[in-house]
């Protein structure tokens, strides 16, 4: 597990606010990939994204809206591309197909 930086915007206020996030890789067996998900600090619970969106998201120096948010109801999520970069080390260490997954996601 890692934790990183986030910048939260209220859905109802619209004040942002820094907030810390974990995240943790997991092994998608039907999608047959690594994944990154938030494990703490997230909006909903079930924000992630596949380890080759992420590279592509790191790439292109840009950040992920882990959460689009919807008007007064879920806030939006936003980690800049110089966070994600702080998880290059997961995509590094992670092998695409099978070796070393761990928590396995039906």
């Amino acid at each position: 597990m890692i934790k990183i930086k986030a910048k939260r915007t209220n859905c109802i206020t619209h004040i942002e606010t820094e907030v810390d996030i974990t995240l943790d890789k997991h092994w998608h067996s039907r999608l047959n990939s690594w994944w990154m998900e938030i494990v703490e600090g997230g909006v909903t619970g079930y924000e992630s994204i596949s380890f080759k969106a992420l590279k592509e998201h790191i790439e292109d120096n840009r950040g992920w809206l882990a959460c689009a948010g919807t008007k007064g109801r879920w806030d939006t999520l936003l980690i800049s591309a110089e966070e994600l970069k702080k998880l290059e080390v997961y995509l590094c260490r992670a092998d695409e197909k099978t070796k070393g997954k761990t928590n396995v996601v039906a």
